[in-house]
């Protein structure tokens, strides 16, 4: 038979594109959770793009697990810390 090499395997799909996730949003200790559908197919550690159905703002999430995902506030630029802190009525 035929050699199985690691770039003939692909990692499974935990996260499939329309499906309703859970996304856990942590800014230092604090974690929100909040339910968001998924734009996109993800495997473990893969970043996709997702929609909070409340609010419909769409963002970026790391796939944590099954129909699971991540933002992690402290580790974006400076500059994407600006603009959000704007977006959201605080001043500098």
């Amino acid at each position: 038979g035929a050699a199985v090499l690691p770039e003939h395997i692909e990692e499974p799909l935990l996260v499939k594109r329309g499906e309703l996730i859970t996304i856990r949003c942590i800014a230092g200790t604090l974690v929100i959770r909040a339910v968001g559908r998924a734009s996109d197919d993800g495997s473990l550690n893969q970043t996709i793009q997702v929609r909070n159905e409340a609010t419909r703002e769409t963002f970026l999430a790391t796939v944590t697990g099954v129909r699971e995902a991540v933002v992690r506030m402290g580790e974006q630029s400076a500059d994407s810390t600006a603009t959000s802190a704007e977006t959201a009525g605080e001043t500098r």
